[in-house]
């Protein structure tokens, strides 16, 4: 059977309370033929999500409607989404986000995780650069100079945020080079920030498939 990498909807589910539906749960997390790890590691998190969708936000949701019964308040249709989006994909690699999302009690920005898979492993972002180099100073370099191109869209103490915030899981590849992104509330108060350094085939990112030597 030849590999295959698969990313359909899953059926959505209506949670309910006091038999209304009050809470919509969908998912669309990715499957890879013959990449045991890779597909144990998205079963977990769909069985996580829903068992967190049932025992955490179904409770908010029946206290919600019990509120809007008493006040005569519009009851309440909330929605929680867990939903993948690939962004690289080549016979060896599998690059992707996946954002969590929740439309119906305000206040909690959408969350974001980026996966990247060489083999049916998980791959790093120190994996992507020359052996030895200065990876990390590089990254947030490229960061700090695309913030001083308008730096009035930012918060005044952004050097600051920049490097206490960062984190080398939060990452993703693209065919231009190395996404990495700030989650809500560290750079932007209201959604990620997300930065793409190029492919460099000496300063590194390196697409994985290609070899790295150390720097000179």
């Amino acid at each position: 059977m030849s590999q295959k990498l698969l990313l359909k909807p899953a059926e959505p589910e209506v949670l309910t309370a006091e038999e209304l539906p009050v809470l919509t749960v969908s998912l669309q997390l990715p499957t890879y033929t013959g990449w045991q790890r890779f597909n144990r590691y998205y079963r977990r998190w769909e069985a996580s999500f829903r068992r967190y969708c049932r025992t955490r936000l179904l409770p908010l949701a029946e206290a919600a409607l019990h509120q809007a019964m008493e006040t005569a308040g519009p009851l309440p249709q909330w929605e929680a989404s867990l939903i993948s989006t690939v962004t690289w994909q080549s016979a060896e690699v599998v690059s992707l986000y996946t954002e969590m999302r929740l439309q119906g009690p305000g206040g909690i920005p959408a969350r974001r995780r980026g996966d990247t898979w060489y083999r049916g492993l998980p791959l790093t972002m120190a994996e992507l650069f020359p052996r030895r180099a200065h990876w990390r100073r590089r990254v947030l370099a490229y960061a700090a100079g695309q913030i001083r191109q308008n730096p009035r869209l930012y918060p005044q103490d952004w050097q600051r945020r920049l490097v206490l915030s960062f984190r080398a899981r939060r990452f993703y590849l693209t065919e231009e080079g190395l996404c990495f992104f700030y989650p809500a509330g560290t750079l932007s108060p209201t959604s990620a920030v997300t930065f793409c350094l190029p492919w460099d085939k000496e300063q590194g990112p390196i697409p994985p498939e290609q070899p790295r030597q150390e720097p000179a």
